[in-house]
């Protein structure tokens, strides 16, 4: 499928956008709650699989993206908090400033990745709002495609 076709047709109603658009834009709940936005992403998901093709594609990219996310964070978040808890106590030697840049890299990457998920989350959110099809890269083309 080219990138320009839509998986599901255009949405019959503005509610039907606007409950795409939460999904998406649901990512912002994280900031808060840590894992609000898949779970409001999953409980549009299971409430429109089957009275919505339109809310049910774009809800399931959204849970699949926010997961995603949030698992990589876990996994940075955790490698950065392994590495300076071995960097604070050794910068009295020298090889605490050896592994100086790599928290300090890890650190600035799981930042990256939080703002790059929740900027790319709010622009399909956008683009729903818009009228226009979103897909996540990737996602859209690993999960199954409804037809219209």
């Amino acid at each position: 499928m080219s990138e320009n076709e839509r998986p599901v047709g255009p949405p019959s109603s503005t509610e039907e956008q606007r409950l795409a658009a939460i999904a998406h834009g649901s990512v912002l709940l994280n900031l808060f709650t840590g894992v609000g936005g898949p779970i409001v992403a999953l409980i549009l998901w299971l409430l429109y699989s089957k009275k919505s093709k339109y809310v049910d594609w774009h809800a399931l990219q959204a849970l699949i993206f926010q997961v995603g996310v949030l698992l990589l964070l876990l996994l940075l978040g955790g490698v950065s908090a392994a590495l300076w808890a071995v960097t604070i106590p050794l910068l009295y030697l020298v090889v605490g400033f050896c592994l100086l840049p790599f928290a300090l890299g890890f650190s600035l990457l799981t930042i990256g990745v939080l703002l790059g998920g929740l900027v790319y989350g709010c622009a399909g959110a956008l683009a729903v709002l818009e009228g226009q099809d979103f897909r996540y890269r990737w996602i859209a083309d690993m999960i199954h495609q409804p037809k219209p």
